[in-house]
């Protein structure tokens, strides 16, 4: 590092322990007589770090002051330090050592706070100021300040700033008060110099003169950001990035520090030290990032005494003295720990219940407090904790970080494009914890550019797709998983979802849309990400989820556990299969025949077919009894050894058992013989597993079943696994999928990677396992076709009978077009509408700052698809309105123009259309491989819940995307650009904006893949002047 160049010297983790979770730094200050750093992180633990070797900072002390967090420190002069949290104000020695306290009401809590030599102002959020003298810890004076003042200077004049975006000037000896609007937004900091006042506001920072304060004689933009004052004023954006400006005249500085924070973290604190050559920012994840102008980190402005206790050795001291203390007498080096020694973390009682995340999308603040309606899930006043609360709470908490799996480059699509990234990072190291990275819960990030900024390929690099996890009832993902990986099962589902069925609530014909989803994509070569929306939606339409309580309620939670639930699921899915019998007989249907013999010579026989194996590890336990079940109490209390997977299953399948049940031939009451064993084995077997036992033994990759030796049996290979993972034991579990298609891959949503089948253990729990019969091969039919009458003869159940020569604007095709379409000639464009059924979640931070949990769930309201060639050209062939019962939360008519009333099937003044039906025709089209026209293909099709190869696409708004800009072109620009006309103009029409996409895109082929950079160059040049808005 080269003299006066910023570098970054260190990054560390605000941890007590290595294998603690790190807190959050809210603030920090510095000792300006020596080499020593305060940190106050989110739990209300304070910290002091001295400088050590030359690449890392040594923690010297570190202690609870409160139990909120800790917004503002102070380093005073005579090496104190003023703490002030939500709760309490309070002055500590430098190790650690209480001075004297302020507390308030949880009801009205301290907001911010300032110190001037000895005197220092404290704030609560109703506007009670106190004026408190540190030499004395009494109170002064006290003010009637600003509600809710968010921050404050103190010199010869108060400036507080206020939520409202309010500044005030306050001069303490006449008490004389100005006050100004200075933002629409909170002040965030604000600092003084002499002549000017610097104020963050949510988005810029401005500088007003001391004398006027009213217009900012400056600004620049900055959201959140917060400000440091020196010779230079630093500013340090939420992003991390820190710069400097000049007091005199506010000009950009040569000074400047990034430190590199991970995609979903921002700035939680930042500092400047005494000696102007080192600055540090903290962020949400926990980490210090220390930078500074030298290769030695110096933080104070001079040597300074020796306050930490090093230097010359001490002389001794005399110990029969009564008025020397002995813990004056020094310690001789020891190479073994003391009996004193204490660990850093102990055990301080139960620590307040976490809220529950659910509330932090509804929560409605009114003075000062936060509303929130009762999710029915605890009772009143009351939060269970369990006897294990200690263990849970100490291994529980889980900070997701995913950059191992990422290998280094960003989740987002735009920042890729804007740092160039090409190639992925050098591999991480190897992440802490038991639960390989792989495995653990799968978070999607949301950028301002919504989730298809989101890139999906850096967690799936092989030709299968995965399914993403961020809409309700994801947890089918993993079992959908397996069902796709049977191919006479996809068979059956493409099959029946090709016909003419006309049940708009069909589970069959919704399995065979996905499975054509995932196989289509695996047989391209490419793995994408999709989503069972709508087999999710059509399962949540019908009654008999809901009986059988498969789905999540309101709350987002199940009734039983993940993996009782996975496998009730189970059983439904393949219970909506049309052909029973070839599903018993050829796939899954396990003959077992069962003999009873009774003493008086009565014997019978029966064979059943199963479709699953209910495995149960010790089903005859003691546990079993006190739960209401049949059990011999003298085998439950014997101990039972450990029995492989095997012998659980031949148990399972092939037993003898003596109990007590009527006879029809002596017809009374016998203890009857009774004898299973397996008849006929089948082509699958699925085993599911009792998910109340603690442990089970490893599964096996190959078994024999049947009666006697392995010779007799038949051999069965394992093909899939659905395990159940807790990343931590108080966090949530999810279920995961192992499938062998050449090697093993692991399915975790959208996450597809080859691993290895991991043997059961304490955080993994088998569900359910697929194994198939040695020497099985199912010959994969060709795909069926749907037919194009669908086009040609366009109709609908919900037509009530009548006939519908055309659909809205629709002209159905003719002979000819269909014939195009069958050979795969056709090309067409493509345009649709939605509505809002959920309104997103999102969680508001105090800087103003938002993070989306859940963007917006989308449902298609309007399909219209036009010919782009022909006699008909840019006339519709598809212009249908999607009937729907769910409420709608936002119909979004002045981009959508859809009106109330349109999509109900009592009031609307349109031919409605099922979503199956509209997705059939879309599905024809892309498995016909007919080219489609858009603009933004990528969020549409998206919606729609269909994959759509990339060869098929014409996107004008990929064909007119400058690679030296990440802006977007809306397709009303682009049309105005090129034809001097304007559309779009009040509500927006799908057919209108297919035809507007099918001109642009003949413009583009008539410049010519070659010029069009030159064109680009042209349209954004315009766009600027313009502010990209057309004219009228």
């Amino acid at each position: 590092m080269h003299a006066d160049t910023w570098g970054e010297y260190t990054e560390l983790w605000n941890a007590l322990e290595e294998d603690e979770p790190a807190w959050p730094i809210f603030s920090l200050a510095f000792n300006p007589r020596c080499e020593l750093l305060y940190a106050g992180d989110a739990s209300g633990r304070l910290t002091t770090y001295t400088g050590g070797s030359e690449h890392a900072l040594e923690r010297q002390t570190s202690f609870l002051c409160s139990r909120t967090p800790l917004r503002r420190l102070f380093a005073l002069d005579d090496d104190d330090v003023l703490v002030q949290s939500d709760d309490t104000l309070q002055l500590r020695t430098m190790g650690g050592r209480r001075v004297f306290g302020k507390t308030t009401t949880p009801n009205d809590p301290f907001t911010a706070s300032a110190v001037s030599g000895s005197t220092a102002m404290v704030c609560t959020s109703a506007g009670t100021g106190s004026l408190i003298d540190l030499a004395t810890a009494l109170v002064s004076r006290r003010l009637e300040l600003e509600p809710s003042t968010t921050a404050m200077s103190l010199d010869a004049q108060l400036v507080a700033g206020t939520a409202a975006g309010d500044i005030s000037t306050r001069d303490l000896r006449s008490a004389a008060v100005d006050s100004f609007r200075a933002f629409d937004g909170p002040v965030c900091d604000l600092v003084c110099s002499p002549h000017h006042v610097f104020a963050a506001g949510p988005s810029t920072v401005r500088v007003f003169d001391r004398r006027s304060m009213r217009t900012p004689i400056a600004e620049a933009d900055a959201e959140g950001a917060r400000l440091r004052l020196g010779s230079v004023l630093w500013i340090c954006h939420s992003s991390g990035y820190a710069e400097t400006r000049t007091l005199r005249g506010f000009e950009c500085g040569d000074e400047f520090i990034e430190p590199a924070l991970s995609d979903y973290a921002y700035a939680s604190a930042f500092g400047v030290a005494p000696s102007q050559r080192a600055a540090l920012v903290a962020d949400t994840d926990g980490v210090l990032h220390v930078w500074t102008r030298d290769a030695a980190l110096r933080m104070a402005t001079g040597a300074g005494p020796d306050l930490l206790g090093a230097g010359a050795a001490r002389t001794g001291v005399a110990v029969d003295n009564e008025a020397v203390a002995l813990s004056c007498v020094a310690v001789p080096p020891v190479d073994e720990p003391l009996l004193s020694r204490m660990d850093a973390l102990c055990d301080v009682g139960r620590p307040v219940s976490f809220v529950d995340p659910e509330l932090s999308g509804s929560l409605r603040r009114i003075d000062a407090v936060e509303y929130a309606p009762n999710p029915r899930t605890y009772r009143r006043n009351q939060r269970a904790y369990g006897s294990g609360w200690r263990d849970r709470w100490r291994e529980g908490t889980v900070f997701y970080n995913d950059r191992e799996l990422t290998r280094g480059r960003s989740k987002f699509l735009s920042v890729q494009r804007r740092r160039g990234e090409q190639h992925p990072a050098p591999q991480a190291a190897a992440p802490r914890g038991k639960v390989p990275k792989q495995m653990q819960m799968m978070r999607i990030a949301y950028s301002r550019f919504g989730i298809e900024d989101f890139d999906f390929s850096l967690y799936n690099a092989t030709r299968h797709s995965g399914l993403e996890g961020d809409i309700a009832n994801a947890h089918a993902n993993a079992v959908l998983q397996l069902l796709c990986s049977v191919p006479e099962l996809c068979a059956m589902a493409t099959v029946h979802a090709a016909g003419d069925c006309t049940e708009p609530l069909c589970l069959e014909c919704q399995l065979g849309f996905l499975f054509r989803m995932l196989r289509a994509d695996a047989d391209a070569g490419a793995g994408a990400s999709c989503q069972a929306a709508l087999l999710l939606r059509t399962l949540a339409d019908r009654p008999e989820p809901h009986a059988l309580e498969l789905l999540e309620d309101a709350n987002g939670q199940l009734s039983s556990s993940l993996g009782v639930t996975a496998q009730r699921l189970l059983r439904f899915l393949l219970e909506q299969f049309g052909d029973r019998p070839a599903l018993e007989q050829q796939l899954f249907g396990l003959a077992q025949t069962t003999a009873t013999k009774c003493p008086c010579g009565d014997a019978r026989e029966r064979t059943v077919r199963m479709l699953t194996v209910d495995l149960d590890a010790e089903p005859n336990t003691l546990a079993a009894l006190l739960a209401g079940g049949a059990a011999s109490v003298r085998r439950a209390t014997q101990p039972h050894a450990q029995r492989d997977f095997a012998q659980l299953l031949s148990r399972a399948l092939s037993r003898t058992e003596t109990t007590r049940a009527w006879c029809p031939g002596c017809r009374r009451f016998q203890l009857v013989q009774t004898r299973r064993r397996v008849a006929a084995p089948s082509a699958y077997l699925l085993v599911t597993f009792a998910q109340t036992q603690a442990a089970w033994p490893a599964l096996p990759h190959t078994l024999t079943v049947g009666a006697g030796t392995a010779e007799e049996g038949t051999a069965f290979q394992l093909a899939a696994v659905v395990s159940s993972i807790r990343d931590t034991p108080r966090g949530p579990e999810h279920l995961v999928a192992h499938v062998w298609a050449g090697e093993w891959l692991l399915f975790n949503d959208f996450l597809v990677q080859p691993m290895d089948v991991v043997a059961p253990a304490d955080w993994c729990t088998p569900v359910v396992a697929l194994y198939r019969r040695a020497g099985h091969t199912a010959d994969r039919p060709s795909e069926p076709a749907i037919s194009t009458r669908i086009l040609t003869h366009p109709a609908s159940v919900l037509d009530r009978g009548e006939p519908v020569a055309r659909r809205n604007q629709a002209v159905p095709l003719t002979k000819d077009e269909a014939r195009l379409v069958e050979l795969g000639q056709f090309t067409c464009a493509f345009d649709a509408e939605f509505v809002v059924l959920d309104a997103a979640k999102t969680e508001v931070f105090s800087d103003g700052t938002q993070k989306v949990l859940r963007p917006e769930v989308h449902s298609l309201a309007r399909l219209s698809v036009v010919r782009a060639s022909g006699a008909l050209r840019g006339v519709p062939f598809i212009d249908d309105y999607v009937w729907t019962e769910r409420p709608v939360a936002d119909l979004a008519t002045k981009y959508s123009g859809i009106h109330q009333g349109d999509l109900s099937l009592s009031s609307s003044p349109h031919r409605l259309s099922t979503m199956k039906e509209v997705y059939k025709k879309l599905r024809l089209l892309v498995d016909s491989k007919c080219t489609i026209i858009g603009h933004g293909l990528k969020h549409d099709f998206r919606v729609c819940n269909i994959v759509v190869p990339v060869a098929q696409q014409q996107d004008t708004m990929v064909l007119f995307q400058s690679a030296r800009h990440i802006r977007p072109i809306a397709l009303r620009f682009l049309y105005w650009f090129f034809f001097g006309e304007t559309v779009q103009v009040g509500e927006h029409s799908s057919v209108e904006d297919a035809r507007t996409a099918l001109s642009v895109y003949e413009k583009y082929v008539e410049i010519g893949e070659a010029r069009v950079d030159e064109v680009l160059d042209q349209i954004y040049e315009m766009g600027a002047k313009l502010a990209w808005k057309t004219p009228g």
